[in-house]
């Protein structure tokens, strides 16, 4: 039971991380795209630091 809300914790992060900006991209307006673009460096790296977290917690789970 543990290992399944964990499991669907990281998921829906990984949801919020990676797939939101691209949403927004296709479906909110040009000046969120401008927005986004500003920041696409900043949250490149942030999501590969999310990712090695993530990938080193799903190590020690199991």
């Amino acid at each position: 039971m543990e290992r399944a809300r964990v499991y669907y914790i990281n998921s829906f992060l990984l949801f919020c991380f990676f797939f939101f900006p691209f949403l927004s991209i296709m479906f909110l307006s040009r000046f969120n795209l401008f927005i986004y673009s500003s920041l696409a460096s900043i949250q490149s790296i942030g999501n590969l630091g999310i990712g090695a977290v993530f990938f080193f917690f799903h190590i020690l789970i199991n």
